[in-house]
């Protein structure tokens, strides 16, 4: 990939991320870690709100003991060409935009685990 963007110009990331499956009991998901290996919990939240004019229109609310960030994602279908536009908003516009959720569909709770290694 990075021949790729060089070879057109473009620039070139310079930090990458490695993901990795891990395999463990579905009624037990917690596990011995390698020394040196911290693990945080993340919980996020999506519900969606409604529109008339977008394909998909949600708010995501992610973050720890009670502390959390909120964004709104927007998805659209103009001319056959998708488009999503993702902004970060305050706790302020969160509240003002919950208001609006749709009722039609649940909102989806996620919680999600991160590994970061101490190097």
């Amino acid at each position: 990939m990075r021949s790729v963007l060089h070879t057109i110009g473009e620039p070139q990331t310079v930090s990458y991320v490695r993901k990795y499956l891990l395999v463990a009991d579905r009624s037990n998901y917690e596990f011995e870690l390698p020394k040196g290996i911290k693990k945080e919990h993340f919980e996020l939240e999506e519900t969606y709100i409604y529109t008339a004019v977008t394909d998909s229109n949600r708010l995501c609310k992610l973050g720890k003991n009670d502390s959390f960030t909120y964004s709104h994602e927007m998805r659209y279908d103009i001319a056959g060409d998708k488009i999503q536009r993702k902004r970060q908003i305050t706790g302020r516009e969160y509240i003002e935009l919950i208001e609006k959720k749709d009722n039609r569909k649940n909102s989806i709770k996620k919680l999600r685990q991160c590994f970061l290694c101490d190097r």
